[in-house]
């Protein structure tokens, strides 16, 4: 994202972008939260008109795209030597005319080209042939004020400056108000405050666009009625309002195959229901959907196919991984409040014992991440909430108070964390005794007035007190202790702070942005605190807010003090490490300038090492080894740098937190153009690294962890993306490669297994390895599947992505072959990948099969499941297995690597075949499991890591040798005719943790 402070002052605001902090954000619609209608956010857009210079506009008789323009040549020039000429004379569309004949009456609609920022007042489809960027913070930069209007931008981009900010003024990349018929196909929107916004719509159809790193939210729509987005990328927003916002009013919308990732809070928020959301991917945000109260239950909307990990309060919705109970938000709280839930009726309520949010949670999930709900909502005026001293620990919100007034809260404690208590859009609350410690934001008051808080202990957390927006409250009688910030003002005027304590601070004690820091904003009298930014606070020690403080940077030079750098000119002749960053929380900003390194200066352009909370961004670099070199370093924002004849790394991180690098194009270096050593939760995002340099790699990863490469695209590269040195855990999705002369994608093989890494598709012509990753044609067609009643060969050609959730391979007759060549294919939605029914002497083989509910399955066939790398992260499945074989004889099951969390491999009523040399883990699982199986040869297997490692249930006739069972919790247990010694041989040297009743072990005694 931009430069901009969204906490709008020098040091940074709550770590959840915009005015709400942390992972705490109060739930529902924020304070800032535009509502729609008059205060919403269309509103500031009507109040701000953008006045520019008309453009004559071009007109065809009809668009054709740049591909087929060449066809009938001759009469389109015709056309538009005729139209233009009509232009010369009226510089804007034309007001549709009618033309008659004897026999018909046509309406002519005006076609036309977008060449900048404009308003639309007439019909027709307008078309988007290069780039539009705006420097306007303010307003809508495509303004659609009329009716039957398309905007069509054939890949191109229209791009904001922000602002970066939660409050207004707001810019709209497209706006629309109160129209219909309007259809926004192809364009990439962002750099807005918000990407579409539309207010009383109708009869919108929204595809194939990419809107993203749009700060408020990418999409918008408020009062919009039967609408469509359809295979979007939507994502990148900060606010806690979402990707993608429908409310007030909003219906009957329509969503399908749209990807919505990288948000900070939510990917769908949800005011609104009859809506319909089919197989859209929502990943990588806080919470995939969120839906508010009345809009949840379970037919308020429809959802199906959906690939999601968590979703609140939505009860249509179904996502892997939800661990909130679907009914815990309608859970109605009584006077004695025994549970989390919802307080629907003013009275009296008092916490009957502690509550732990974990006891409401899977925890075989991350439980803080998931519990996007609060533990006690207060939906309704005039309560009184008394806590008997009781504890509410490990949740999002302890006790939220939204849009309501005259709420008592007394005598509680809240530990652990997101948001101890929030106060939200209410007036009149009273905190009373209240304790808190390691919370990340321990009172948050958002647009909150008149509020009374008394005997406030905050300590041992982010923030002690964090108030935005709203005013005019009283605070008395606190201590705010050994937090990041203990008291925290952002955009709120008139609080009154008195007899209080706020020491020992890592950050400031008292700490206010720049609108809420002069002496007459607040007022502060007998506290003690050591260190402030603001005017009245009587604190001990006072500092400037860096980063409101700009300086002009006229040579190369080294800077020692925080704050916001510009680059006043070009620098030529420049030396080596001509911008060297010795101080945290600096901003350096070159605003387009170039810094050229004189002949022959090895080493890089900009330097940084051992800092945090800096940035680089708009700078060209030319001629330099380096152009950006970052040690040992977190939070690091290096965007728009645009590299040329760089010898050897365009930017380099070496042992980085949180870095975020974005929108680079970097031409020239021989080693790679982005280069990753020993990063963490860093993103590489949106990055062009084409060289042409044959030796080259467009993004090295070496030894990093929890990275985010997203959306990345390069050519001619020697290879495109390399992951080496036990680079696991990563996310890679959606980056183009092509024409590399090595592979566009290539891993060493420790970061190759199928579960090193995270994937959707990624695009490219060759993959080495990288067995975790479905690498696509850009033009592929999707995977065919097949009901075969004759025998066959299937042949895979390619990696794959598998939707549809039910059985793609489905073969029914014998000597029949499935070889996926190495390939990997990804299920989205679980399924079977292959089933054989009476299909004898048939073999799957050379498989990499991701997420499958069941990924082999065979019925009264001889079948041959040989190389074949299954895994599954689906804890959901319970009691499934990875290959499922039953009733069959002359099985042969070898060489298998099987990762799944409950079955490996289960046989059922089988006989006379052999399970040879596979590898199984099931984490909480059985990794063999024999149920009345009859003359196999079981030999060389290993299940080392699972609960059992073998179930052997009235099986007789099978031979063991050489198995190493040692599940964690029992080896091998047997039941049944499996007890006795004399049905089952053991060869020798098995190794097992334990037996219980498998009498048959002879041989290994010594070792199991």
């Amino acid at each position: 994202m931009a430069e901009s402070n969204p906490a709008g002052g020098g040091v940074p605001g709550p770590q959840m972008p915009g005015p709400q902090p942390g992972p705490g954000a109060p739930q529902g619609p924020a304070p800032q939260m535009p509502a729609g209608g008059p205060s919403g956010p269309f509103q500031q857009l009507q109040n701000t008109i953008i006045n520019q210079p008309k453009k004559p506009v071009r007109i065809v008789p009809k668009y054709v795209n740049k591909r087929t323009q060449r066809i009938q040549i001759a009469v389109v020039l015709a056309i538009a030597l005729v139209a233009l000429a009509y232009f010369v004379i009226i510089p804007d569309l034309t007001t549709p005319t009618t033309t008659t004949t004897a026999s018909t009456t046509t309406i002519t609609v005006p076609v036309g080209y977008l060449e900048g920022c404009r308003n639309i007042t007439q019909p027709g489809s307008y078309y988007l042939q290069s780039g539009i960027h705006t420097t306007l913070t303010a307003g809508a930069c495509i303004n659609i004020n009329a009716n039957n209007v398309g905007i069509v931008c054939n890949g191109e981009a229209i791009s904001g400056s922000g602002p970066y900010v939660g409050v207004p003024p707001f810019s709209y990349g497209i706006a629309i108000a109160n129209r219909s018929n309007i259809t926004i196909n192809g364009c990439i929107i962002s750099n807005f405050s918000y990407g579409v916004l539309a207010t009383g719509a109708r009869d919108m159809h929204m595809d194939n666009n990419n809107v993203t790193t749009n700060y408020m939210s990418d999409v918008y729509f408020s009062g919009v009625a039967n609408s469509t987005l359809q295979n979007n990328y939507i994502g990148g927003s900060d606010s806690p309002q979402g990707a993608v916002m429908l409310t007030n009013g909003t219906a009957a919308i329509k969503m399908f195959n749209n990807t919505l990732k990288l948000n900070a809070v939510y990917g769908l928020n949800l005011n609104s229901s009859g809506d319909t959301f089919v197989n859209d991917y929502v990943s990588g945000s806080k919470f995939a959907f969120y839906c508010t109260a009345g809009n949840g239950f379970p037919f308020s909307s429809v959802a199906s196919g959906n690939v999601c990990y968590n979703q609140s309060g939505c009860g249509f919705v179904s996502c892997i991984g939800d661990n909130i109970p679907m009914n815990l938000s309608q859970i109605v709280l009584g006077s004695q409040i025994k549970t989390c839930g919802t307080i629907d009726t003013p009275g009296q309520y008092t916490l009957a014992s502690s509550l732990d949010m974990r006891s409401f949670l899977n925890l075989s999930m991350d439980a803080q991440a998931a519990a996007a709900i609060s533990c006690i909502d207060v939906k309704v005026p005039n309560v009184d909430i008394g806590c008997d001293n009781h504890t509410i620990s490990d949740s999002y919100i302890g006790i939220a108070v939204r849009s309501v007034a005259n709420v008592t809260i007394s005598d509680c404690k809240v530990s652990k964390s997101g948001n101890g208590v929030v106060v939200a859009n209410s007036s009149r609350a009273t905190l009373l005794n209240l304790t808190f410690t390691n919370d990340n934001t321990s009172i948050g008051l958002y647009n909150a007035t008149v509020a009374t808080l008394t005997g406030i202990n905050a300590s041992e957390g982010g923030y002690g007190l964090y108030i935005y927006s709203g005013g005019l409250n009283l605070v008395r009688n606190f201590v705010l202790n050994n937090d990041q910030y203990g008291l925290y003002v952002n955009s709120s005027l008139g609080n009154t702070f008195a007899g209080g304590f706020a020491q020992r601070s890592r950050e400031f004690d008292v700490y206010a942005t720049n609108d809420s820091s002069n002496r007459s904003s607040n007022l502060m009298s007998g506290t003690i605190c050591n260190v402030t930014n603001t005017q009245w606070a009587p604190c001990t020690l006072h500092t400037y807010n860096a980063l409101s403080l700009e300086y002009p940077i006229s040579s190369c030079e080294s800077i020692n003090s925080p704050g916001k750098y510009l680059l006043a000119h070009n620098l030529i002749n420049a030396v080596l490490n001509c911008i060297t960053i010795n101080t945290n929380d600096t901003q350096v900003n070159c605003t387009g300038y170039t810094i050229n390194a004189k002949p022959d200066t090895p080493g890089p352009a900009v330097v940084i090492s051992g800092r945090h909370n800096v940035s680089i961004s708009d700078c060209g670099i030319i001629n330099y080894n380096e152009a950006v070199v970052v040690n040992d370093s977190k939070s690091i924002n290096i965007t728009d740098i645009n590299g040329t004849t760089i010898a050897v790394y365009g930017i380099e991180l070496n042992n980085i937190q949180d870095a975020y690098v974005a929108h680079n194009r970097i031409v020239g270096p021989g080693a790679a153009v982005i280069s990753l050593y020993k990063t963490y939760n860093s993103t590489i995002f949106a990055n062009n690294v084409s060289t042409g340099i044959s030796p080259n790699v467009g993004i090295l990863v070496s030894n990093s962890t929890a990275d985010m490469i997203l959306n990345n695209s390069g050519k001619k590269n020697n290879v495109g993306i390399y992951l080496q040195g036990a680079s696991m855990n990563n996310t890679l999705a959606n980056n183009t490669f092509t024409t590399s002369s090595t592979a566009d994608f290539k891993c060493d093989s420790q970061d190759s297994a199928i579960n090193a890494e995270v994937s959707g598709p990624n695009y490219g012509a060759i993959k080495q390895d990288c067995y975790w990753m479905v690498m696509m044609q850009i033009s592929q067609t999707p995977l065919e599947c097949i009901s075969a009643s004759a025998p066959g060969l299937y042949s895979l050609t390619s990696d794959y992505f598998y939707y549809t959730g039910s059985t793609c391979f489905s073969i029914l007759a014998g000597d029949s072959t499935i070889n996926c060549n190495g390939h990997t294919i990804i299920a989205t939605d679980g399924g079977t990948f292959a089933k054989f029914s009476g299909a004898n002497t048939s073999v799957i083989e050379n498989c990499y099969l991701k997420d499958f509910t069941t990924p082999i399955v065979a019925q009264n066939s001889g079948l041959a499941v040989l190389n074949n790398t299954l895994y599954s992260t689906n804890l959901l499945n319970v009691n499934t297995s990875a290959i499922n074989i039953t009733r069959s004889a002359g099985i042969d099951v070898g060489y298998n690597r099987i990762m799944s969390p409950y079955v490996g491999f289960y046989g059922y009523n089988d006989a006379d075949g052999k399970i040879v040399r596979n590898n199984v883990t099931t984490l909480d699982g059985t990794a063999f499991w024999m149920y009345n199986v009859d003359y196999m040869q079981v030999n060389n297997n290993t299940a080392v890591h699972s609960a059992t490692g073998l179930i052997l249930s009235n099986s007789i006739i099978n031979y063991f040798y050489q198995n190493n069972f040692n599940g964690s919790v029992h080896g091998i247990v047997c039941s049944g005719r499996a007890v006795p010694a004399a049905n089952n041989t053991d060869v020798g040297r098995n190794v097992c943790s334990s037996q219980t009743r498998c009498n048959w072990i002879q041989s290994s005694l010594l070792t199991c």
